[in-house]
């Protein structure tokens, strides 16, 4: 199914793989069946569902913590589908395989912020409840 070549770069082997016929038969077979998706196991989840056990005050810092990392996460996701967009107009041969590519990203950002959302959303509902 793959063919791998052993290639030397300053010393170094690389080794490079690439699919056979077989091998790309096999895998768009593969591609064209339906995904299964499993169960979200999310660990943050399940510590929220359980903070009526910790102050507040610890809570909210893990959700601004939460926010700070999907923040840089966005970013860096932005920053890559930008550089797919500017590719694909460089390039449009490259287009056919690269919007399936920016595809993939566009469901990070998106996924990012609902995220973000569902942050300032817990934080508001806290900040209601503090005295």
């Amino acid at each position: 199914l793959v063919d791998r070549e052993t290639q030397m770069n300053e010393g170094k082997a690389r080794h490079v793989y690439r699919l056979t016929e077989r091998g790309r038969t096999v895998f768009q077979e593969w591609l064209a069946v339906p995904s299964e998706s499993p169960p979200a196991r999310y660990e943050f989840l399940l510590k929220m569902f359980f903070s009526s056990e910790i102050p507040i005050s610890t809570v909210t810092a893990r959700l601004e913590e939460s926010k700070g990392y999907c923040g840089e996460l966005l970013n860096t996701y932005q920053g890559i589908a930008d550089h797919m967009r500017q590719a694909m107009e460089r390039n449009p041969a490259c287009r056919n395989k690269t919007r399936f590519q920016l595809a993939t990203v566009l469901y990070g950002i998106r996924d990012i912020q609902a995220k973000l959302a569902w942050c300032d959303d817990c934080l508001a509902m806290l900040k209601e409840e503090m005295p």
